[in-house]
């Protein structure tokens, strides 16, 4: 059996038509290319699992880079899915100003999952996770812990029982 990935351009027409899906529950939107904020901003709130590896912009593409750069701004159109449980942005360069801040994913209320494996995070800052109530599973493989900050103190840990760090560099 073959397998097809289809690596689509995907544009503010696209982006219009699939904000109609109002039942949609689960995206994978995979090593597609396109414009963050147009497609985030019209993304179902029916959403329950988004799935964003290995993203790449129009921008990103121009330069040769296969990976996409995105700022805490692009991503402030997610805030409002709030039935999202699983979020996956692996392998996705995401550069919010190469550290990951208190609060920003806290409009998720729902989400259980987080996957930022292999992101290229420099720095989890204290509250990184919190008002995550419902945040079980978070995935950080691949962060490089030698020389970074890392903190989850000020996390509501109490609902975190699986935390993958695989490939970390500890020493």
């Amino acid at each position: 059996m073959a397998i097809i990935t289809w690596r689509l351009a995907l544009d503010k027409q696209f982006a219009e038509h699939l904000g109609r899906f109002k039942s949609l529950k689960t995206l994978d939107l995979s090593e597609a290319l396109f414009r963050a904020r147009i497609i985030f901003e019209h993304l179902p709130s029916s959403l329950t699992k988004l799935k964003l590896q290995r993203l790449r912009t129009f921008g990103e593409m121009s330069r040769g880079n296969r990976t996409c750069s995105l700022s805490a701004g692009d991503l402030a159109p997610l805030r409002s899915l709030h039935s999202l449980e699983t979020l996956d942005f692996k392998y996705s360069d995401l550069i919010f100003g190469h550290s990951i801040d208190s609060g920003l994913f806290v409009d998720l209320t729902s989400l259980r999952e987080l996957n930022l494996g292999y992101c290229r995070i420099s720095i989890v800052k204290d509250g990184a996770f919190e008002g995550l109530s419902n945040l079980t599973k978070v995935i950080l493989d691949g962060y490089p812990l030698g020389s970074r900050q890392f903190s989850l103190q000020s996390t509501n840990n109490r609902t975190i029982k699986d935390l993958s760090m695989k490939r970390c560099g500890m020493a």
